[in-house]
């Protein structure tokens, strides 16, 4: 059976010898990893403007439905009079009617 301390020792041992054997990364790997980040940002920063340009248009939409339904219940609420009733205006009836 492996003792704990033995055991932390080989783990030592192996995690010391992956971090000699390590080489660094290439400036064209460093390059490609910043254009792929450079171009995420990008693509989230116009996700963000597209969607806050919608907000904007549906918020003026808002203002003028909320405007025109204003206006309909100000029409609605006007007293109707109506006018005279013609009982006959003189205008012929054909048959379609």
């Amino acid at each position: 059976m492996v003792s704990k301390l033995n055991l932390l020792s080989m783990t030592k041992s192996f995690v010391v010898r992956a971090l000699r054997n390590a080489r660094g990364m290439t400036v064209a790997e460093v390059l490609i990893a910043a254009a792929i980040v450079v171009v995420g940002l990008v693509a989230v920063m116009n996700a963000v403007s597209a969607g806050y340009l919608d907000i904007v248009a549906s918020g003026g939409q808002s203002k003028a439905t909320e405007y025109a339904r204003q206006l309909l219940e100000q029409l609605k609420n006007q007293p109707f009079t109506p006018g005279p009733a013609v009982p006959n205006n003189d205008i012929p009836l054909t048959a379609a009617g």
